[in-house]
């Protein structure tokens, strides 16, 4: 769908994440009343002003950057955040990773290198792109990160996404002027996209994760996520009738052992990590 559309990097990402906030809006308006004076002040919504920024930068360079390189490349790329999200959690709240789920991680990303290492190409004519892909990685990776320390601070999980996608959708036009950028409003065949995305990999996709951040150690949801290649390959047959290429058959087997391998692993979240 983001191949598909032809809006600007920020106005798509602004979009998107505005519909996917108004949709979601009768949540928070729901978890506002039942967690207002107790659980939930107004002045705890700064908790979602530092990832939102984050996820607005991630969405419009990701667009940027997946256009300026081969999609085997920005593939890799992006799946390189279990590689780098340890790190980010261990220094925003010292939370560890085991053995088991090293393991499972280096399965998982044998399985990526599988897919995208038929078509790698590395030259000078990708590599601004690459570069682009691999700061928005980054930018993900610390998403996520804020999303398992920040998202866990507030009563609900709508609470947290719903402001989230607010301010990440500010964020995104704010770019978009910044980096002067055509900003115009959706209308037909770009509105359905951007309602297809807001509602696909925006609600069903991220607010899910953030969901799961809140009952899960953030490597097993980053290491899980990385399975969203084999659904992306049947969206692929199903509507334009492309076959996967042989790649991915290596793949899909060696991601999804992974993450079984990572969701599997010891020391489950207690009661007090599953809010």
């Amino acid at each position: 769908m983001l191949r598909e559309s032809r809006l600007a990097p920020g106005t798509l990402s602004c979009w998107r994440l505005l519909v996917a906030a108004i949709i979601l809006s009768p949540w928070f308006v729901r978890g506002w009343i039942r967690h207002s004076g107790v659980d939930f002040r107004p002045a705890m919504l700064r908790h979602c002003v530092v990832p939102g920024l984050l996820l607005a930068l991630h969405f419009t360079t990701w667009v940027v950057g997946a256009r300026a390189t081969e999609v085997a490349n920005a593939s890799l790329i992006v799946n390189m955040v279990p590689a780098v999200l340890p790190l980010l959690l261990w220094f925003l709240i010292r939370e560890k990773i085991g053995r088991q789920e090293i393991v499972g991680t280096t399965i998982a990303f044998s399985g990526v290198v599988a897919l995208s290492g038929a078509d790698l190409t590395v030259s000078a004519a990708t590599a601004r792109g690459d570069l682009i892909c691999f700061g928005s990685m980054l930018l993900l990776a610390a998403y996520l990160a804020f999303g398992r320390r920040n998202g866990r601070a507030l009563p609900d999980v709508w609470l947290y996404v719903v402001p989230l996608y607010f301010i990440a959708s500010a964020g995104s036009l704010g770019v978009a002027w910044i980096t002067d950028q055509k900003i115009e409003t959706p209308v037909g065949r770009e509105l359905v996209l951007v309602t297809a995305l807001a509602i696909g990999p925006t609600i069903l996709g991220h607010a899910l994760i953030n969901y799961t951040l809140r009952h899960l150690p953030g490597q097993r949801v980053a290491v899980a996520s990385q399975c969203q290649f084999i659904a992306a390959g049947m969206f692929e047959l199903g509507f334009n009738g492309v076959l996967p290429t042989w790649g991915f058959y290596m793949a899909a087997p060696l991601v999804l052992i992974g993450a079984w391998v990572v969701i599997n692993a010891k020391g489950l979240p207690g009661k007090s990590d599953t809010r």
